[in-house]
């Protein structure tokens, strides 16, 4: 139980509760520091150990992406500084398509489409890096001032930020080569202009050599002991068919260009990217055992979730009452969650051994004036989670079950059955979606009950909702959320819609079933098969047995979709 909560909340102050937005870009919680959860894969990424992260639609990539490019939690870093340089690459997938064939020529025995692609990024990452390294107070070595010089002139870096914008600007004629030293690479020429037919490369006004000016910017960082973080997110917003495959083009390559950034100590690449696109890549050039060292998934256990919903609460109780601290009475003795901290709970350093919390990250002391008590920092557990949520939420609800009876379960049970969708993975985006639109009911339910103005605690809690309001607000909760899922589908949208019809009251499928079901052309399968493994990332459907060919595949329809 919270002990230093007032006794009351005035409604015009649970008028300004909210759980943040949903798009971790612009979501303004995450600029306070104690609402980031520390799950088990950011921990290994902060390490610096992974630099592929994969993750579902909605799984906290983007938020990561944000707090790692504005340097609001700690990546490990052997040098005194870490610069970063964050890549938001909305692209537009035929535009660069059209670019790529258009205006790259190459003169090579490999002459292939994914090397046009790779060129076109180890392009754009060196107008990104020398956009970055013009804003150092340091004399760059002769040659790489050179270099800088030369390439603004062609591309005016410094007025562009989209990857298409910088190469189709560009000024003049450019060559790039590739060291021969690399045996998957040949001897690589490339030539990208503006003119309708591409000269030969060798007679370019400029020509880059990848691997050379790349050994030479990792020299210059770390004889100034500084390392650089480049962060690639926002590549995979759901496209299908033609687009698809550009888009797996384009991670191909870009996972090309990681494997040679790799080879260098001061220069590190973090890539974002969608489970179902990483599971098509072809990993055997770069040795896949390698790449697999390298990822990491992103997952989120009933544990992150419960602190996730606790932090935010936590962060409504600081800004209405002005609190620096949350006290948690919690089996005869008080932690708290201190607004300072990160996304730490202290705990009595004389109780440690009466009591055991997940995840022990630090040990910071302090003396505290109330009992001059040394105290350890762990992370906020479960439970503690769950005496914080409790206080403002019921703690059991109702909700339909399949014969759309009314019963009442725990809220813990509410979330992560009613809050996931393939695989049955709890996701931080709806239950940020969910949470706001709890507390959309309230507003208007007391803005229509203007008469009440301040809710009383009862037993150490605010009974702020009926639990029965979760029956409509999930109703509603489902509804646009299935709105919002559709539209991601494109062409596609007419298969679920038919699937919705059709499927009476059915929740499990095989995959024979839904070829069945769909009327789906047996020549046109190989679309249905990629159509199956969208709406599973995206969680329309959940396959129980993704090892299995699709042939023997079964699917679950997910209770949101339901």
């Amino acid at each position: 139980m919270i002990s230093n909560l007032p006794n009351s909340i005035p409604i015009s102050k649970l008028k300004n509760f909210h759980f943040g937005d949903v798009d971790g870009i612009h979501d303004q919680l995450l600029d306070h520091a104690y609402v980031f959860c520390g799950t088990s894969p950011f921990i290994q990424i902060s390490k610096a150990r992974k630099r592929i992260i994969i993750g579902p639609k909605g799984s906290g990539k983007t938020a990561m992406f944000r707090l790692m490019r504005d340097k609001k939690i700690p990546i490990h870093c052997d040098s005194e500084e870490l610069r970063t340089i964050g890549i938001q690459a909305d692209l537009n997938l035929k535009s660069l398509k059209e670019f790529v064939l258009d205006r790259i020529n190459l003169q090579s025995k490999k002459s292939s489409l994914l090397l046009k692609y790779r060129i076109t990024w180890e392009i754009y990452l060196m107008i990104k890096i020398f956009e970055d390294l013009s804003k150092l107070h340091i004399q760059l070595p002769e040659k790489l001032k050179h270099f800088s010089e030369k390439l603004e002139s062609i591309f005016s870096y410094k007025n562009n930020t989209n990857i298409l914008d910088a190469l189709l600007n560009m000024k003049k004629t450019i060559g790039t080569k590739f060291d021969t030293s690399q045996p998957t690479v040949h001897n690589v020429y490339a030539s990208i202009e503006r003119g309708t037919k591409p000269e030969d490369p060798k007679a370019a006004n400029f020509l880059i050599v990848f691997d050379d000016i790349l050994q030479s910017i990792n020299s210059f960082l770390n004889e100034n002991n500084i390392a650089l973080d480049i962060m690639i997110d926002k590549l995979d917003d759901f496209v299908i068919k033609e687009e698809y495959e550009i888009q797996k083009n384009i991670f191909q390559a870009l996972l090309e260009v990681e494997s040679n950034y790799y080879q260098h100590s001061n220069i590190r690449l973090f890539l974002f990217i969608r489970e179902d696109l990483f599971n098509r890549l072809n990993l055997d050039e770069y040795g896949s055992d390698k790449v697999f060292a390298k990822k990491i998934n992103i997952t989120w256990s009933l544990d992150d979730i419960s602190q996730l919903i606790a932090k935010r609460i936590s962060y409504n109780y600081f800004s209405a009452f002005n609190l620096s601290k949350i006290i948690v009475e919690f089996e005869t003795k008080s932690l708290y969650i201190d607004k300072r901290q990160n996304e730490y709970i202290e705990e009595s350093e004389e109780n440690k051994n009466k009591n055991r919390f997940s995840r022990i990250l630090s040990h910071l002391f302090s003396k505290e004036a109330t009992n001059q008590v040394k105290r350890r920092t762990v992370s906020l557990s479960e439970e503690m989670s769950w005496d914080i949520i409790e206080s403002l939420l019921p703690n059991k609800v109702f909700h339909l079950d399949q014969n759309s009876k009314a019963i009442l379960i725990p809220l813990k049970e509410f979330i992560k059955t009613h809050l996931s969708c393939a695989d049955n993975a709890l996701n931080p985006r709806l239950v940020i979606s969910f949470f706001n639109a709890v507390f959309e009911f309230i507003l208007e339910y007391y803005e229509k009950n203007h008469d009440i103005k301040n809710i009383k605690k009862v037993d150490g809690k605010f009974p702020i909702l009926d639990p029965k309001s979760f029956i409509e607000i999930y109703q509603k909760f489902k509804s646009d959320t299935f709105q919002i899922y559709l539209k991601q589908l494109g062409d596609w949208q007419y298969l679920i819609h038919t699937f919705h019809e059709k499927k009476g009251k059915r929740y499990s499928f095989l995959y024979k079933d839904l070829i069945s079901l769909l009327e789906i052309d047996r020549k046109k399968e190989d679309d249905f098969k990629r159509f199956l493994a969208i709406v599973n990332h995206v969680g329309f459907l959940s396959c129980d047995n993704l090892n299995k060919t699709f042939e023997a595949r079964k699917y679950t329809l997910p209770i949101l979709f339901r």
